[in-house]
């Protein structure tokens, strides 16, 4: 697995972070080939490129993923 970074320091506080089931995740997948998981960490992203919390999917261009679909847990 990839993060992307930018370097920003982390705040250190909890927070909820659910992993998709694969059941949902899966045949999404299979239809739109997931290239970049924006919001995640390194125990639940569901792509090999991803964007954590602390470096805030927000600010930071997506296009490491490759410029393909993007996955944010709905």
């Amino acid at each position: 697995m990839q993060e992307i970074t930018r370097g920003r320091a982390q705040d250190g506080g909890d927070k909820h972070c659910a992993r998709t089931p694969p059941e949902i995740f899966g045949p999404l997948d299979e239809v739109f080939g997931f290239t970049l998981d924006a919001c995640a960490d390194e125990n639940n992203a569901l792509c090999r490129v991803f964007i954590s919390a602390e470096t805030d999917c927000l600010i930071v261009p997506w296009t490491a993923g490759g410029a393909g679909p993007v996955w944010i847990n709905p």
